[in-house]
């Protein structure tokens, strides 16, 4: 694994004419999430140790913006690592406006070369030597409106503010405080590959299901160990009624967003097991 490598496989990406949406070493990176992250904000709350996908890195954001200070962060891709501390470096430089404005902009226009080097010089090792190669060769501008970044649906900033919220006011300036003290663990793999060692507070994955057979998809999610109050999150874009059973005969709860996607819901709950050992 080497950043020059991962360099040159970014080069072959923002030279390509279209965007692919294939799932592999060199898959595109998500630009924000279109997950309807506001509808159950209160479950990351406090929740120490985190497992997800990194995607657009939104929900890792989300997590650490509410407490969470220990990230095992896999990615079947070798970008979202890379733009997930650019987000975190940005954090620590910019006004949430200027934040927003950059990142959910659908051109990158708000973000001029100036603030871009702050950016970059906040960034450390690996990340820096990414960045600071790809943008002697291009402008942000370029790298961000390449097939190398997938944009999910047009949306305007302030929805996306509004859906997204550790981007605002308190809850953005408590991620800059957090920032530093989180421990975050990068793995480069096919999520079903990944074997733990640990348990966690909060599972997060996002709509693998959909590249996955439901019953290997289970399979795997049996084998993930939740700490006592912890929760799984998976998300759904489509839910058929097949899935939804499969699921629920599992220990799985649904819950239908106003968005119209879905989340299935896997707690371990330590007040209810107390009360079964005491009949």
């Amino acid at each position: 694994m080497s950043v020059e490598r991962d360099i040159e496989l970014a080069r072959i990406r923002i030279k390509e004419p279209e965007t692919s949406f294939d799932f592999g070493l060199d898959s595109s990176v998500y630009k924000y999430t279109n997950e309807f992250l506001c509808g159950y904000d209160d479950l990351f709350e406090k929740r120490e140790k985190m497992l997800s996908i990194i995607g657009s890195a939104d929900q890792i954001l989300t997590a650490i913006a509410h407490g969470t200070y220990s990230v095992d962060a896999v990615d079947i891709s070798t970008f979202p690592k890379y733009f997930m501390y650019l987000k975190m470096a940005a954090i620590r430089v910019l006004t949430p406006y200027n934040y927003a404005a950059c990142f959910f902009s659908h051109q990158f226009d708000s973000c001029d070369n100036i603030i871009i080097s702050r950016i970059v010089d906040k960034l450390e090792e690996d990340a820096y030597i990414f960045f600071d190669t790809l943008l002697s060769e291009y402008t942000m501008g370029q790298i961000y409106n390449s097939p190398l970044i997938l944009t999910p649906g047009i949306r305007s900033i302030d929805s996306l503010v509004k859906t997204i919220r550790y981007t605002v006011g308190f809850n953005y300036y408590m991620l800059r405080d957090r920032l530093p003290y989180v421990n975050i663990n990068i793995s480069t793999l096919d999520m079903l590959s990944f074997r733990p060692e640990r348990s966690y507070d909060l599972i997060y994955l996002s709509n693998i299901e959909q590249y996955k057979t439901t019953e290997t998809y289970l399979e795997f999610l049996n084998t993930l160990r939740l700490n006592p109050d912890g929760v799984m999150i998976n998300y759904f874009f489509g839910m058929t009624d097949r899935k939804r059973r499969a699921y629920e005969k599992s220990g799985h709860q649904y819950v239908r967003l106003p968005n119209y996607d879905s989340v299935m819901l896997k707690r371990n709950w330590r007040k209810l097991k107390k009360i079964l050992q005491l009949l």
